[in-house]
């Protein structure tokens, strides 16, 4: 009966020993992959405090993007007085139902037969 008991904390032991195993080799491999050097230099979108007319934003852009930040300033001019028209136009337009503009006949040709 002892014979008995020593085998199951024996396969209970190893069984521990191998999970602490693979918890060390899980750590030191998550240690290993960040405290690694980057090989891809990553760059981000900042705002910019030299070339800035409201926030900095179009300029912060313009240098990620690699153009001049006049170019993206026109892009959101013309962004937003394109909502700003079409919310006024939706505004001025009245809501009616729609008709289309040719009418379906009894007199089409009948491709069945």
């Amino acid at each position: 009966m002892v014979q008995c008991g020593r085998v199951i904390g024996v396969q209970r032991q190893r069984r521990v020993h191998g999970l602490a195993r693979s918890l060390i080799i899980v750590i030191a491999g998550v240690v290993i992959i960040t405290e690694g050097q980057r090989s891809i230099p990553v760059s981000y979108a900042k705002r910019v405090r030299g070339n800035r007319m409201l926030g900095g934003v179009c300029g912060g852009l313009g240098s990620y993007l690699g153009i001049d930040p006049t170019f993206v300033r026109i892009f959101f001019f013309i962004l937003i007085m394109g909502l700003v028209a079409f919310f006024f136009i939706t505004g001025i337009f009245e809501v009616g139902d729609f008709k289309p503009a040719v009418q379906a006949t009894s007199s089409a040709i009948n491709w069945a037969s």
